[in-house]
């Protein structure tokens, strides 16, 4: 029985620290990735391309390419 115990305990360590090493990757990679491919802006989560053509091209097939006349969701760098 002890064993079982120090097993579980182990499992639910291991379990622990793979969701903080998630956590912590998750973290640095929004961070790095805030200002170069996303923003918020005016209350808004903003996706961030070079110009409507740059942006036309990521989401073809994805059927959100309306959203590159919106300027509620998009910034263009070259404006």
């Amino acid at each position: 029985m002890k064993f079982l115990n120090e097993c579980f305990k182990s499992i639910q360590t291991g379990i622990a620290i793979i969701v903080v090493l998630f956590l912590i990757v998750g973290i640095y990679c929004a961070s790095n990735a805030h200002g170069n491919t996303w923003d918020i802006e005016d209350g808004h989560f903003k996706s961030i391309y070079d110009n409507r053509d740059d942006c036309i091209k990521s989401n073809l097939g994805t059927g959100t390419t309306e959203m590159c006349d919106d300027e509620t969701q998009v910034i263009y760098r070259d404006k």
